[in-house]
Parts: structure tokens; sequence; C-alpha cells
């Protein structure tokens, strides 16, 4: 389930904003497109989370990677939003 805080909209309304949040949605959708909410990726991964040395460096790095590839995706699909970053 995909949801957006009213928080987030509200403040791009009234500032006009529109571009990062048109950047927030592509990054999201990024996420789709590039398998990080699939259930076997996420059952391959999952173990990784019970074990405290694996935990601590690859899971962080496998977050970071996910989160950087959305942000790259997002930014060819929306460049004026970069500024969301």
């Amino acid at each position: 389930m995909w949801f957006f805080y009213a928080d987030i909209v509200e403040v791009a309304y009234r500032e006009g904003d529109f571009d990062s949040l048109e950047f927030i949605v592509a990054h999201e959708l990024a996420h789709i497109k590039a398998g990080h909410v699939t259930l076997l990726y996420n059952l391959a991964i999952f173990p990784i989370a019970f074990v405290p040395v694996l935990k601590d460096f690859l899971w962080t790095a496998l977050s970071r990677a996910r989160e950087y590839t959305s942000d790259r995706i997002a930014i060819r699909l929306v460049p004026s939003g970069e500024k969301g970053l």
C-alpha cells in the first residue's frame, strides 16, 4: 500500500512546488520498477535482518543502494525536481 502524507502534499501545494511532488512520486514508482518491492526480492534479503554483522553493514548498504537507484531514476524522469533531494 502506497500513500503520501498530507503534509507533503499540503506544503507542495502551498509553495507551488509541484516539481518536488512529481519527484517524490517518480522516486516511489522507481522502487516498483526496479523490483524493490517484489516478494522474491524481499524474501531473498529478509534473512540478512537477523544476522547482526550482516544487518549492520549489508542491510544498510542495500538500503542506501535502493534509495540511490530510485533517486537516479526520478532525476531522469523529473530533472526539475532534483532540488527535492
